[in-house]
């Protein structure tokens, strides 16, 4: 209910989360990101890179 009202959506509306974390090659977590966005309002685009060595 809290995350509906602060996006401003009715309750089961419908909604993108994202959780991520990234790390060094040490395997030491260095972010951490937590994000909800509202379905109706953004389309959602991600590339991701893994260097291979």
């Amino acid at each position: 209910e809290a995350d509906a009202q602060l996006l401003g959506v009715s309750v089961g509306a419908a909604g993108l989360s994202i959780e991520r974390i990234s790390y060094l090659a040490s395997g030491r977590a260095v972010e951490f990101t937590r994000s909800l966005y509202r379905g109706d309002a953004y389309d959602f685009v991600a590339e991701l890179t893994i260097a291979v060595t």
